[in-house]
């Protein structure tokens, strides 16, 4: 039986909620402010407080029936308003659509207000995520200087028929519990470099534990000769103050810092320029990929375990009525789909070379599951590549730098292509370059070359910019890097076999690289069968700093026997739009996608397109589709019955919702391909699960239909889960993002590794 982190509240799909009505007297106000003044109210008064979207005409908000709001002045945005009760009732019901959010907003800002009254939680920055008073005990740790906590993200769940509910995911966070005094001022700035993972174009992000609360910032400057008492004057509120020593006696008596604290220079989100603070009351947010190994997997929950700290630490501390009087309970039991809710969309069958067909496993269990992931390994081994290009190259081209030396490389490159022989059937020999001491002599040599081809490039990478530089002077070339650290490293073990796992990992190495380097050359290693609800799949994406944004295109069906793949990277010319994408350049760049193969379209006649928007749907990306769709047809490129569906595809979910297998009060990890079913056009899918997933909890896919109100949302989990299946860089496991989606995510992350940026 499938189970959530989600509690609903009680009385379900029949829940109401009183109000009343309060109006904001004074100046017109935008949604915006409305808000901020919501939230002053729950600051100041303790008061649950939502804009009333049923009447959008009025200046007014919504509170519970009982509460009360002082008819004080507030302000927002230099504009002052004063809140008059009308005291009319409104009951709000959760059977009436428009309702259905003002309640949730109600019942969240209620849980919020009463989670930042407990003293065994703190907030940072999101109101939504609250973090344990007291870290995690941790046995042993290369970094007693790193303590980690345990964070609770809440969000409200609207399903129709089954009510209003909220789900709490856990995850972990880490912070130093050492300061930015402690050490810059100590002699331990490599330490703080290293965790704070701080390089030219990088801040590391701070926690301030100010006068009021802890807030989040970002690290500028450390000043090691400058005090509190002797820092520079600024004015805030249109106050002069000399020092920062003397604001904080004046605005913040209490708060204990003394004049010879250091100061450090920091940003804060909002803020104009760079404050200074004390330094002492600054501490490091460590992000995942500078932890040491010993904390590595303490993000890594498991189902049972998860189940116990949301039990345990963090409803029964907030007891059966956690939102308070006059607001319903939250049933005792995590929300279990009913059978129609939700299922498990069957693995398929798998295509190998020489028409090897690995059948999908008969039995639905997680035993049955990992030996069908196992098998995709070793039949790729085995049978080879499904689709190998008669044109490909039989030389790979290798560039090494001289400290990696003539044996390594050697071993190297005949290892890797016996392998690359053994998947592909065609005889693959390697041109081992002369070994360079720069990277400019090694790119130059290449560019010399009379045709360009495949080539992995060895490389130093201590300088963050020469990933860059390669890619840059290497263009048109199919190209796979590795550094020269891991590659020695792997090499030394191989030698000393290395507590015996030495030729096992180097096995292991060479196997990775071959498969990343077939798909360069242009194979297939396996396929699925055309069994596609949808025989093409566009996944939109923007990188995340929104410099640009990516297409990647893939069609598949009966009439082809190797699905056709393109993605596309273009520059984002709006990158202070974050994720939207002129409607202009989305049409420009889309119908330039398909018109690249267009022949072959017009070939196959594909007969629907499923688009899956990575992220939220931005302005109008559906009427730029919806035109290119419209054109291709005028042009029969398409036919005339060729429709689209789109739906917004998010990598984690966006209400924080897990599920797990529960039988008999043994506590899992869900099969792969296990969905549930959030209402008629929302879904949350687990590509991973119990069959191959050995630590934590996996983590859904969120999708989204929108604008087709034909649309058949179990269609579009089937096809994303049948395309999650394509793993070609880890084919024993299961993988969460279906192959257009890991393609151009990929080729996002490669270009925002080629951006040196700077501190401006």
């Amino acid at each position: 039986m499938k189970e959530t982190n989600i509690k609903f509240i009680e009385f379900g799909p029949m829940l109401t909620l009183y109000t009343k009505r309060i109006t904001l007297e004074g100046n017109e106000l935008t949604p915006k402010q409305i808000q901020s003044i919501c939230r002053q109210i729950g600051f100041h008064y303790k008061v649950a407080a939502t804009p009333n979207t049923l009447d959008r005409s009025q200046n007014q908000i919504l509170i519970f029936q009982y509460d009360s709001v002082p008819p004080h002045s507030l302000m927002v945005d230099n504009w002052t308003v004063t809140p008059i009760s009308d005291n009319n009732r409104l009951v709000l019901d959760f059977s009436l659509e428009p309702h259905r959010q003002l309640m949730a907003d109600l019942y969240k800002r209620r849980l919020q207000i009463k989670l930042e009254q407990d003293k065994d939680f703190w907030r940072l920055d999101s109101p939504r995520i609250f973090y344990e008073k007291t870290p995690i005990m941790i046995e042993s740790s290369d970094n007693p200087d790193i303590d980690a906590y345990r964070r609770f993200e809440i969000s409200d769940v609207i399903i129709n028929g089954v009510g209003l509910g909220f789900s709490v995911d856990v995850t972990t966070a880490f912070f130093t519990n050492l300061s930015v005094d402690d050490y810059l001022s100590g002699g331990y700035d490599d330490q703080f470099r290293k965790l704070s993972g701080r390089q030219v174009e990088q801040q590391g992000t701070l926690l301030y534990d100010g006068p009021k609360k802890k807030v989040k910032c970002y690290y500028v400057k450390y000043h090691k000769d400058l005090t509190l008492a002797t820092g520079h004057s600024f004015n805030l509120g249109g106050k002069q103050y000399s020092t920062p020593y003397e604001y904080f006696k004046e605005c913040h008596p209490h708060f204990k810092v003394n004049p010879d604290d250091r100061l450090a220079q920091v940003s804060f989100p909002g803020m104009g320029g760079p404050v200074e603070v004390a330094a002492n009351r600054l501490y490091l947010r460590v992000m995942n990929n500078m932890l040491p190994n010993s904390m590595k997997n303490l993000d890594k929950i498991l189902p049972a375990e998860r189940e116990q700290i949301l039990s345990k630490r963090f409803w029964d501390k907030l007891g059966h009525s956690p939102f308070g009087q006059g607001f319903r309970n939250v049933q005792k039991l995590y929300y279990r789909p009913a059978p129609d809710k939700g299922g498990v969309v069957p693995i398929v069958n798998i295509l190998f070379g020489n028409g090897a067909i690995l059948e999908a496993p008969k039995s639905i269990d997680s035993n049955s599951y990992r030996d069908h992931f196992q098998k995709r390994k070793k039949w790729l081994n085995e049978k080879g590549c499904y689709f190998v290009p008669p044109q490909m190259e039989r030389q790979i081209m290798i560039a090494y730098p001289t400290e990696v030396g003539e044996k390594v490389i050697e071993k190297y490159a005949d290892d890797l292509c016996q392998r690359l022989t053994k998947l592909t059937d065609i005889a693959v020999e390697p041109v081992v370059l002369p070994p360079y001491d720069n990277i400019l002599d090694a790119t130059c040599q290449l560019q010399n070359e009379i045709e360009t081809g495949m080539v992995l490039f060895v490389f130093n990478n201590q300088d963050p910019a020469t990933y860059y530089h390669i890619s840059r002077e290497l263009l048109g070339w199919k190209l796979k890097r590795a550094t020269s650290q891991e590659l020695i490293k792997k090499h030394r073990d191989f030698v000393n076999n290395y507590k015996g796992r030495g030729v096992r990992n180097w096995e292991s190495y060479i196997e990775q690289t071959s498969y990343d380097v077939i798909e360069q050359l242009g194979c297939v290693p396996f396929i699925i069968p055309p069994v596609l609800n949808y025989e093409m799949q566009v996944v939109i994406d923007v990188s995340e700093k929104s410099t640009h944004f990516g297409l990647s295109l893939m069609v598949y069906n009966k009439k082809t026997k190797v699905p056709l793949f393109q993605c596309q990277i273009h520059s984002k010319s709006d990158p202070k739009n974050k994720e939207t994408i002129n409607k202009l350049i989305l049409e420009k760049y889309m119908m330039n996608l398909f018109n690249s193969i267009k022949h072959k379209l017009e070939q196959f006649k594909p007969a629907n397109l499923l688009v899956l928007r990575d992220g939220n749907d931005c302005g109008e990306e559906y009427a730029a589709i919806a035109s290119v769709i419209e054109n291709l047809k005028e042009s029969n490129i398409l036919g005339q019955d060729f429709y689209f569906d789109f739906a917004e595809y998010h990598k984690t979910s966006k209400k924080g919702i897990r599920m797990w297998e529960i039988d008999t009060n043994v506590i899992e990890n869900t099969l792969e391909g296990s969905y549930i079913l959030l209402g008629k056009y929302q879904a949350v899918l687990n590509p991973t699960g119990g069959g191959t997933l050995r630590q934590g909890t996996a983590t859904p896919i969120h999708l989204e239909g929108k604008y087709s109100p034909n649309m058949d949302i179990k269609k579009v989990v089937e096809d994303v889960f049948i395309t999650s299946q394509l793993n070609y860089s880890s084919p024993g496991v299961a993988q969460r993002l279906t192959f257009a989606a890991k393609r151009v995510d990929n080729q996002l992350i490669e270009r925002r590794a080629q951006e040196v940026e700077r501190i401006k």
